[in-house]
């Protein structure tokens, strides 16, 4: 059932304001409001409704803790302020304060987005304070998620309630610090999806503060194209998530693996290849280049979720090769820590796209390798990287309209990711580099077998239509759905990142 903000609290809301401006509701400030900015009494009000630490404005202490991107690229447009509500009836009043202020607003699951979605001019609402993970059915069958549950924590409860021999586990990424809401809102990729498809195929409830402020729940039988929507239609379109309802399964012991070579890189990527794509579903891996002035260095990351040893066989002679390797069977969540990473903040970019299986593909794969060994940052040690996480299995078993993320027969989603500093921009370097990621992009567009569309949450400011490349054939199914939730366009990321 929808729960409305009460009347009373929007009366409220006006009063403790002192009466704000009778204006259109719209998302960008009026060019009055854009000069003078919210009075202080509408500041007081909206402390008032956020509670004793509830509101930092620009300047104030823990404000740049809660409002910096994880991807420095983007920290440049400082938030007006940021709100830490405590429940979904404070992100309401927030959001209509906001409508009233003509300011925009962006919520905030976890800050990793890699187009900084979650940050910029406006209102940002933090979702930290709601990251409860709990358990509301017998056996643990399904997980809840508050719309602030990092992927630490969610890592820490699931745990907890695991057997080494029976581990409870969803489908969840590697970085600790990923906000659950914006991986299920992008569909949700981890070594275990080939296994048990996307993450957010085994969600089957979400609650969602909308743009009027009206709080609603979402499942398979209430609200069904809204809850088709926030599966895989990109977070911060649709409405501010709070809630989460996720099936869980069993793990038993992993097998997880990582190796690397530094030479006869070209043989080793081609076996790789063959070999993971013969694999069973219950193998994931991802497979990395990174371009240095001394050549290139090839590594693989994965784990297989089943216990014959099938997987040991496959890889065998392969990792017997590498310059450095490593393999073991451990109870789920000790392998989780083993295929972990922190993700520190840096400035980056990435590009992706869904392509066919590439075995046999050795003449495109040796071009893409030669473009790797000549990227312009070669002459001054700093890296370049192309990388392929593998996907396929059980994602597969859904239809490409089951959910938002349309793309389900693929074998790979492949890219490339630059990272760079300070002196990379003061040397006037950095055009070059993106250029050449822009080019290689192209090459693995034209060169790579059935090379289509873009992963939401690698989203890519450079593509010439984001919206299409993300959501393909679903795309237009997405805006019906959003022009019902949000018809005044209130949630609108920047940098081109909305469904439009």
């Amino acid at each position: 059932m929808d729960s409305p903000v009460r009347p009373t609290s929007r009366r409220r809301l006006l009063a403790l304001a002192g009466g704000f401006l009778a204006a259109p509701l719209v998302l960008r400030r009026s060019t009055a409001l854009a000069s003078t900015g919210p009075t202080d009494a509408a500041w007081a009000a909206l402390a008032e409704m956020m509670g004793e630490g509830g509101l930092l404005r620009r300047g104030e202490p823990g404000y740049r803790e809660h409002t910096r991107p994880q991807n420095l690229r983007w920290d440049l447009d400082l938030p007006d302020a940021v709100v830490l509500p405590r429940d979904p009836q404070a992100i309401g009043r927030a959001i209509l304060w906001a409508r009233e202020q003509g300011m925009p607003v962006a919520a905030r699951s976890g800050g990793h987005s890699y187009a900084g979605s979650s940050a910029g001019p406006g209102l940002i609402v933090n979702m930290r304070r709601l990251d409860g993970v709990r358990f509301p059915d017998p056996g643990g069958e399904v997980v809840e998620l508050g719309g602030g549950a990092l992927n630490a924590g969610l890592y820490a409860a699931l745990a907890d309630a695991s057997r080494d021999e029976d581990a409870l586990a969803i489908v969840h990424g590697r970085c600790s610090g990923v906000g659950a809401s914006a991986f299920l809102m992008g569909g949700g990729i981890g070594f275990a999806m080939r296994h048990q498809g996307f993450g957010c195929d085994g969600v089957v409830g979400a609650e969602l503060v909308l743009a009027d402020g009206s709080i609603v729940q979402c499942s398979a039988g209430e609200r069904p194209d809204l809850f088709w929507a926030v599966r895989g239609g990109g977070g911060g379109n649709l409405g501010i998530a709070t809630r989460w309802r996720v099936r869980t399964w069993r793990s038993p012991p992993v097998t997880v693996f990582k190796a690397v070579w530094r030479s006869r890189q070209r043989e080793t990527l081609a076996e790789l290849f063959r070999v993971l794509e013969a694999a069973p579903a219950s193998t994931g891996a991802k497979i990395t280049l990174i371009g240095h002035p001394g050549g290139i260095e090839l590594s693989v990351l994965g784990q297989a979720i089943e216990p014959d040893g099938t997987l040991e066989n496959l890889l065998a002679g392969l990792l017997a090769g590498a310059d450095e390797h490593q393999i073991a069977r451990l109870p789920y969540w000790q392998a989780q820590a083993f295929l972990g990473e922190a993700g520190q903040p840096a400035h980056y970019h990435e590009t992706s796209l869904f392509v066919q299986p590439l075995a046999g593909n050795g003449a495109a794969l040796d071009r893409l390798m030669n473009s790797l060994e000549r990227h312009p940052a070669a002459a001054k040690g700093e890296g370049a990287i192309m990388k392929f996480f593998q996907v396929g299995g059980r994602i597969g078993a859904l239809a490409p309209d089951a959910t938002a993320i349309p793309y389900r027969g693929d074998a790979w989603i492949a890219g490339t990711e630059l990272e760079w500093n300070g002196q990379t921009v003061r040397d006037g370097r950095l055009d070059r580099l993106l250029d050449w990621q822009r080019d290689m992009h192209a090459a693995m567009q034209e060169t790579l077998p059935g090379a289509r569309g873009s992963y939401i949450n690698f989203p890519d400011v450079n593509l010439p239509d984001p919206a299409a490349a993300y959501y393909g054939p679903n795309l237009e199914r997405l805006r019906v759905v959003r022009r019902t939730v949000d018809p005044d366009r209130i949630f609108s990321p920047p940098r081109r990142q909305g469904i439009g």
